[in-house]
């Protein structure tokens, strides 16, 4: 799904034109039926402008267009 500016935000994507994607942190808790989630990170370029590059990405940790799932057995 490609995004243009006649798209509206909503909380999964906060951002019009979100071409850089961003990535989710899941946290299920206690009980696996249920979770909550956040926006950990938003992907930009290190010289986006303020809306763009909301993590303030830097040139050593800049992204864009993260994929993949991750599972981290950390407590």
């Amino acid at each position: 799904m490609t995004l243009n500016d006649t798209d509206s935000t909503n909380p999964a994507n906060p951002r019009l034109n979100n071409k850089f994607g961003h990535i989710i942190r899941w946290d299920e808790g206690e009980n696996p039926a249920e979770f909550d989630w956040d926006i950990f990170v938003f992907g930009s370029h290190d010289n986006g402008d303020e809306e763009t590059n909301r993590s303030g990405l830097t040139d050593l940790n800049q992204f864009a267009s993260p994929d993949g799932l991750a599972f981290d057995q950390r407590v």
